[in-house]
C-alpha cells in the first residue's frame, strides 16, 4: 500500500514538474519573441510593424509614424493600394528609380528628382495615399453637409478688409517718403509680392491703429490705420470648390484621428 501510494504521489509530482517546464518553456518563448520584435520593430500598430527606417523618417517621432502606419491601413482598405510593408516599398523605390534614371538617360523630361531618397518616395507614397483618401471623402459628402460646412465656417470665405493709411518712412531723421496706401482685396497680392512686410503689418492694424518699425536699411517707418472696413462674404457658388476640399480634409482628419484612437500600438522601444 505503501509502495502504491508513493508511486502515485511520484506521478503527480513529474506532472507537476512537467507542467512547471511547459510554463517556464511558454514564458521563455514569449520573451524571446518579445526581445526579437523590440529588436525588428520597434513599433507595431494593429499587429502590422513599423520598421526603424519607416521611424527615422519622422525622426523617431512615434505619433508621426503611427499616423502613417493608419493611414497606410485605411488606403488598403479601400483598396487604393495593396498591404504595405517596408520590404514591398523598397521594391517599388528600387523601381520607380530604374524607370527615372532611363528615362533621363534617353533625354526625357523626369519631373522632380532622378532618384528619389527612402523618404522622399516614402512621403510622396503617403502623400498620394492622403489624397486619394480625400477624394473618397469628397464621393461620400452630401451637398447638404457642404452647404452646412459653408454656414459654419463663412469667416473663411471673406475678402479681405480695405485698409487705408497714412505711411511715412524716415531716413536719418529726414522725411523720405509720406503718403497714403491703400489694400483691399484687389491689391492684396500684389502689395504682398511688392512689400510682404508693409502688407502683413497693415493687415494686423485696426481703425486708428499705429505700429513702427525699423527697415532692413535703418530707416524707421510708421503706419497709422485711418480707416478699415470688413470684407464682404464670399457666395457659396463662387467658393464651392474650396468649401468642398477643406470640408473633405476636416473629415478626414476627424476619421483618422479616430482610428488611431482605436489603434492597438505596441512600443518595443
Amino acid at each position: 500500500m505503501e509502495k502504491k501510494g508513493g508511486n502515485r504521489l511520484s506521478g503527480r509530482k513529474k506532472k507537476l514538474w512537467a507542467g512547471a517546464v511547459f510554463i517556464a518553456v511558454l514564458l521563455s518563448a514569449f520573451f524571446l519573441f518579445r526581445e526579437a520584435g523590440r529588436v525588428k520593430y520597434p513599433l507595431i500598430v494593429n499587429e502590422e510593424p513599423i520598421t526603424q527606417e519607416e521611424l527615422e523618417f519622422y525622426d523617431g517621432d512615434k505619433d508621426r509614424a503611427v499616423r502613417a502606419r493608419v493611414i497606410w491601413d485605411w488606403a488598403e482598405q479601400e483598396k487604393i493600394i495593396d498591404r504595405f510593408s517596408y520590404d514591398s516599398f523598397l521594391e517599388a523605390l528600387d523601381k520607380e528609380n530604374k524607370e527615372r534614371k532611363a528615362l533621363h538617360e534617353k533625354g526625357e523630361p523626369v519631373y522632380g528628382p532622378v532618384e528619389f531618397t527612402p523618404m522622399q518616395y516614402y512621403k510622396r507614397l503617403i502623400g498620394e495615399c492622403e489624397q486619394a483618401l480625400k477624394e473618397r471623402i469628397m464621393e461620400r459628402t452630401t451637398p447638404e453637409e457642404l452647404e452646412v460646412f459653408y454656414e459654419t465656417h463663412r469667416e473663411h470665405y471673406r475678402q479681405v478688409d480695405s485698409f487705408t493709411a497714412q505711411y511715412t518712412v524716415w531716413q536719418e531723421g529726414k522725411i523720405i517718403y509720406e503718403g497714403i496706401v491703400e489694400l483691399n482685396d484687389s491689391n492684396v497680392r500684389a502689395m504682398t509680392e511688392a512689400d510682404e512686410e508693409l502688407a502683413n503689418k497693415l493687415l494686423q492694424l485696426e481703425e486708428g491703429g499705429q505700429t513702427n518699425w525699423t527697415g532692413s536699411n535703418g530707416e524707421e517707418k510708421q503706419l497709422i490705420c485711418t480707416k478699415r472696413e470688413a470684407g464682404e462674404y464670399l457666395l457659396y457658388e463662387e467658393v464651392s470648390g474650396a468649401v468642398l476640399e477643406q470640408c473633405a480634409a476636416e473629415k478626414f482628419e476627424k476619421e483618422l484621428n479616430e482610428k488611431i484612437s482605436k489603434s492597438e500600438i505596441q512600443d518595443f522601444r
